[in-house]
């Protein structure tokens, strides 16, 4: 996505320049494989409070955050989205939620609004203006005895003040709702000279680059974009060992490390290790801990918020160096039960609390769509495993879906080192905030760093 967003991005804004697209094959891209994919584009009109959010997010997370890059992001989503929507078939739109089995009543909205926010129990804090719009439309002043009217799109996983609902989106046609990602990728990458072939070895030479593949094919070109992924399975344990992640096995994507490879012969200034974070049971990515109960427990006491998306959870694991846990899940037919060491860690483990409607959201979407256990309340998407739980265990280990730390780059995606290679993509590091946000965050991101890339590129390379 990133590459071919790129690629008609510096041809739309300057269609006298050659672009040349190198990819193994488009059916093989990362973004085609996802099929119907959802893309998060973040495109509010008064940032504030999104960025405000998001700076406490990484505060209290201790992930990396540049509010100039964020809201340059913000601003450039807003672009792209209008740039694709005028100049190809495609709109964006958001998408449609299952409802929540939990229902919240109006008596759950805080009635005084207390430091700039109102708190929905069961949703987590809401602007004064949100809220008591919320409270309006659900009927509320004239019955207090009214349900809350729910929330008709999906919402990402940080909540965030409700500032990204209706941001969770998927593309569609006037033929065909969610359309398939590669469709879009191809339609992106028509006017581009495409050669399907892999990148083995960049060098600069006075006049510019050259790139040499596989076939024995030579481009030469004043002006690079790296849209690729991460370096993914080609980490080194070295690399890895910041992450918590005890080997390769445990690494979701199947990348190079061109890019990072010519970062360190370069020298260029280097982001620091990062990843997009997910954990493996059976040496398969565990997304999600869906299980009528689930506990997870660590050999010296208790890790995070089970209730919590995959990459909270690996950070979580991250900040804790836990590499390997115990994954105890509820199991009727099991005669095992927790040990009272388990118990006690825990018993001091952060709260699980299924207090924003993603969490319950994406519990039971599972548990519907794909008969992963039976629906839950939000009380029973909370729970944990107690001393008569019949239960099972597995060993849960820290994984990482692909790395997103690449050379640093300003707020037009170029690196900072050399002003003639540009980074979009899990090549590098997202701009909006340095973790997964929501359902779509890669594809988002890998559309949105495309558009700006290609776009900048476009206006100020010589070719």
């Amino acid at each position: 996505m990133a590459g071919s967003t790129a690629a008609a991005s510096a041809t739309h804004h300057d269609p006298s320049k050659r672009v040349c697209l190198v990819c193994p094959s488009l059916e093989q891209s990362t973004s085609a494989s996802s099929g119907r994919g959802w893309l998060l584009m973040p495109d509010v009109h008064d940032a504030r409070i999104l960025l405000d959010e998001l700076e406490a997010v990484a505060k209290k997370s201790d992930i990396g955050f540049d509010r100039v890059r964020a809201e340059r992001f913000v601003n450039d989503t807003r672009a792209s989205r209008a740039w694709l929507e005028a100049t190809s078939p495609y709109v964006f739109e958001a998408v449609p939620a299952f409802r929540d089995k939990t229902t919240h009543r109006c008596d759950d909205v805080q009635q005084c609004c207390e430091l700039g926010v109102r708190l929905v129990r069961g949703h987590g804090e809401y602007t004064c203006e949100d809220a008591a719009r919320w409270y309006r439309d659900s009927g509320c002043c004239q019955s207090p005895e009214n349900d809350l009217v729910q929330k008709t799109s999906w919402p990402p996983y940080l909540h965030l003040k409700d500032q990204l609902d209706g941001k969770v989106m998927w593309l569609s046609s006037a033929n065909e709702s969610n359309v398939l990602i590669m469709d879009v990728v191809q339609h992106l990458s028509k006017d581009a000279i495409f050669f399907e072939d892999t990148v083995v070895h960049v060098s600069q030479r006075a006049d510019g680059w050259e790139l040499d593949t596989t076939s024995g094919t030579r481009i030469r070109s004043k002006t690079l974009v790296f849209a690729n992924g991460g370096f993914g399975a080609e980490a080194t344990p070295d690399e890895l060992e910041p992450l918590a992640v005890a080997d390769t096995t445990y690494v979701h994507a199947r990348n190079t490390r061109l890019l990072r490879e010519l970062t360190i012969a370069r020298s260029w200034e280097l982001d620091d290790s990062n990843a997009w974070f997910v954990e493996f049971v059976d040496d398969q990515p565990k997304w999600f801990l869906w299980d009528a109960r689930s506990t997870v427990v660590a050999s010296d006491g208790a890790v995070y918020d089970e209730s919590a998306s995959y990459d909270e959870r690996g950070r979580a694991r991250r900040r804790l160096n836990v590499s390997v846990a115990t994954l105890l899940y509820e199991v009727e037919s099991s005669e095992e039960r927790p040990n009272p060491e388990e118990l006690g860690a825990a018993r001091r483990s952060p709260s699980k609390d299924c207090d924003t409607r993603s969490k319950r959201l994406w519990r039971n979407y599972l548990a519907e769509m794909y008969g992963l256990g039976q629906p839950v309340s939000e009380a029973g998407c909370a729970a944990r495993v107690e001393a008569d739980t019949p239960v099972r265990r597995k060993t849960i280990y820290q994984g990482i879906i692909d790395t997103i730390s690449g050379p640093k780059t300003d707020v037009d995606h170029r690196v900072r080192s050399d002003p003639t290679v540009y980074v979009a993509g899990n090549a590098g590091a997202p701009h909006l905030i340095e973790a997964y946000v929501g359902p779509g965050s890669t594809l988002g991101n890998a559309f949105v760093s495309g558009y700006a890339a290609g776009k900048h590129a476009a206006l100020t390379a010589n070719r």
